[in-house]
């Protein structure tokens, strides 16, 4: 699962990451791998077997090995699983996370932080 979320990685595109380096910097301290900067679309839905519940848009803002960030319109429980699917066609990353950290934005968005299981 490792070299398909690295061949995943390799193909997103950086974005200016001066922005919000700073509101994640309590975050950076705690990952295991390095996380690079993203500017694309996601989609999370339910982990719950048999679910048909629509997923909902975010904002990838950065995926590593072993986890990814990204915000949300809504508030993520900590220690709750999901499934997300980000990119489209030959870069396609789908898998299984557990939130581990949620906090408002000033936006009123959620800064969330995940780990593939």
């Amino acid at each position: 699962m490792r070299d398909s979320i690295a061949s995943a990685i390799a193909g997103f595109s950086p974005v200016d990451s001066a922005s919000t380096a700073h509101s994640r910097a309590a975050w950076l301290d705690r990952r295991r791998s390095t996380r690079h900067d993203v500017g694309t679309v996601g989609v999370i839905r339910s982990d719950r077997a048999g679910s048909s519940a629509l997923g909902m848009q975010v904002l990838i803002v950065d995926v590593s090995l072993g986890g990814v960030g990204f915000r949300s319109p809504a508030e993520f429980t900590s220690g709750t699983l999901w499934r997300i699917h980000i990119g489209t066609g030959p870069i396609f990353l789908s898998s299984r996370l557990k939130v581990i950290g949620s906090r408002p934005r000033k936006d009123g968005t959620w800064e969330v932080g995940a780990e593939f299981l």
